[in-house]
């Protein structure tokens, strides 16, 4: 059965469902497919049953950033006025506590109020506070997009700063947030997360899940269609078009655009085409459910960013290495009617393609041994949570994150090369999500949003 639509959007995760959003406004036939049964992609959720409850997992770190940022150009703002919903309606709550930063070679802390900052690194290097208001006002800018985007990150830092140790410090959690490739990566995608993160203020949603409920309702209400397990098998190309998608049904779609949120090797699967620039940076993460018990533990970090080394590199450790790199995920102010089990996470960065390549006894017995790791880990930093009662655990790996998304080597944040603009050499199919530059939760949004007014809409 050959069906035609305005635009098909593959994957249903947070720009598929933008992008479907923003689309839907503007054109009659827009559809979503999805090749599983619930939405989000490297963000979404899942349910497991402890011993007294049914438990909501949000699978990722999900810290969102620009809290605090009102205008109606730019992150929240633009979400909100593009895709016609409220800041409200997104449940957003601020982080309860500061965040640290911690290396080998000192530590800084961060949060909400911008003086945190500051007044952290006036006391580890009272040298380096002029450079870092210097920076900052160099980070925000406007019209530097193609000229940052060229520039290796490293590069522009050195020239901004002169202590080693700050710039490794500060860059820390901009890796962990968006080290798409080793080693370095492009200053724009880098300025983007240390705006977002240091300027614009941290939260997290209550629930991912409600957040994705949010969006395919009102995609669902201007008259979207999403297929859930639904896969696409090939796209079908003549000259400089996609002229049809086969789906896994033996269904054929003619689209007039094409948006893809699976990754730009992904796609290039898709057309037979042979992939390159693969990158297999991914994570394992572990999740640990408490009473209310932990609150009496004293800590005070919302988010952990640890690397324990003196000087700071980019590059995943294979199986057999110990692994520099661990972020935590703590407490944010949530306002429930009823407090739930809190949750832990903690996660260490890792080489995907060592995972993707374990025997299924081999994976069990490495997924167990990681597990047993981050929890040492864990209470090694915070001893108090040792006193303090487990209700649950549980963990995913590189393989997991790759069985689920379909991200060659479980990659978290997609292909060591981008595409800015969102388009590929076919004049009807454009990329939407990591590939497109869009990391994070509000990256994600943002990127379906822009990629369908300026390649799409306009």
């Amino acid at each position: 059965m050959e069906t035609k639509v305005d635009s098909l959007i593959i994957g249903a995760g947070l720009s598929g469902l933008s992008a479907g959003v923003r689309l839907s406004q503007f054109q009659d036939k827009v559809v979503i497919l999805e090749s599983h049964n619930i939405s989000g992609g490297l963000s979404s959720y899942y349910i497991r049953k402890t011993k007294n409850e049914q438990m909501l997992f949000n699978s990722g770190l999900h810290t969102v950033t620009n809290y605090k940022v009102q205008n109606r150009k730019w992150g929240i703002g633009l979400i909100c006025r593009n895709l016609g919903i409220t800041r409200e309606e997104l449940n957003l709550y601020p982080a309860k506590y500061p965040s640290r930063i911690k290396s080998a070679s000192g530590q800084l802390f961060f949060s909400n109020d911008e003086s945190t900052l500051e007044d952290s690194i006036l006391s580890l290097s009272k040298d380096s506070i002029d450079d870092f208001i210097a920076f900052v006002k160099f980070t925000q800018q406007k019209g530097k997009e193609f000229e940052w985007a060229n520039l290796n990150c490293w590069d522009v830092l050195h020239s901004q700063f002169r202590s080693k140790r700050i710039i490794d410090l500060l860059s820390i959690p901009v890796f962990y947030y968006a080290g798409y490739k080793k080693e370095f990566i492009d200053f724009l995608t880098y300025s983007i997360i240390f705006r977002s993160i240091y300027l614009d203020g941290c939260c997290s949603p209550d629930s991912i899940k409600n957040v994705l409920f949010l969006l395919m309702k009102k995609f669902g209400s201007n008259g979207g269609v999403i297929k859930f397990n639904t896969k696409i098998e090939k796209l079908i190309a003549f000259k400089d078009k996609i002229v049809e998608v086969i789906t896994s049904d033996g269904d054929t779609i003619v689209a007039d655009a094409i948006l893809s949120s699976v990754g730009i090797n992904e796609t290039k699967e898709l057309l037979s085409e042979n992939s390159s620039e693969i990158s297999n940076i991914s994570l394992f993460e572990t999740v640990i459910c408490y009473d209310n018990s932990i609150l009496e533990t004293g800590i005070k970090n919302t988010l952990s960013f640890n690397y324990d080394r003196e000087s700071f590199v980019w590059n995943m450790p294979r199986l057999h290495e110990r692994s520099p790199y661990y972020s935590m995920s703590f407490l944010y102010n949530y306002s429930f009617p009823k407090d739930p089990p809190l949750q832990i996470k903690i996660c260490t960065f890792q080489s995907g393609d060592d995972w993707n390549n374990l025997a299924e006894d081999d994976y069990i017995l490495t997924k167990d041994k990681y597990t047993s790791y981050l929890k040492n880990y864990l209470y090694n930093e915070y001893p108090s949570l040792i006193e303090a009662n487990q209700i649950y655990t549980d963990s995913f790996s590189p393989k997991t994150i790759n069985r689920f998304t379909s991200h060659i080597n479980g990659a978290i944040y997609g292909s060591k090369a981008k595409s800015f603009s969102g388009k590929t050499g076919y004049s009807n199919l454009f990329i939407i999500g990591n590939d497109q530059g869009g990391i994070g939760i509000m990256g994600a949004l943002i990127s379906g949003i822009i990629v369908s007014n300026y390649n799409v809409i306009l």
